[in-house]
């Protein structure tokens, strides 16, 4: 089953980013990043999410070398209920990019790298 299916989210207005970088050898790769958002106005059930899209291209644009889709940040509100929490990191931890769940146990032992909670 889909994270929507699970956990319904909606788009964070204004908060998809869209790029395009030529690499030395010349492939090309087109990143969408994207916020969603809880579909649930209540401040007790508040999550959000971002995703990336990466799609690699040979320098002609002409093959798709690779592809890749991947949760790359994500964060709660302050008065977020620990079961929404729980349940949201588990359907989100499938589709974490390397490095993010360990991003979010070094902020939990040093305040200062705490991810935002909004």
């Amino acid at each position: 089953r889909s994270v929507y299916s699970l956990a319904r989210y909606r788009d964070l207005r204004g908060e998809w980013r869209v790029s395009v970088d030529i690499e030395r050898d010349g492939r090309v790769t087109v990143r969408h990043d994207k916020w969603e958002q809880a579909a649930d106005a209540s401040p007790l059930a508040f999550f959000k999410f971002r995703w990336c899209l990466a799609l690699t291209f040979d320098a002609r644009v002409a093959s798709m070398l690779a592809a890749t889709v991947s949760v790359v940040d994500f964060a709660f509100g302050p008065r977020t209920e620990p079961e929404q929490e729980r349940r949201v990191r588990a359907l989100l931890r499938p589709w974490l990019a390397p490095g993010v769940p360990y991003q979010h146990v070094w902020a939990s032992l040093d305040p200062a790298l705490k991810p935002r909670r909004m």
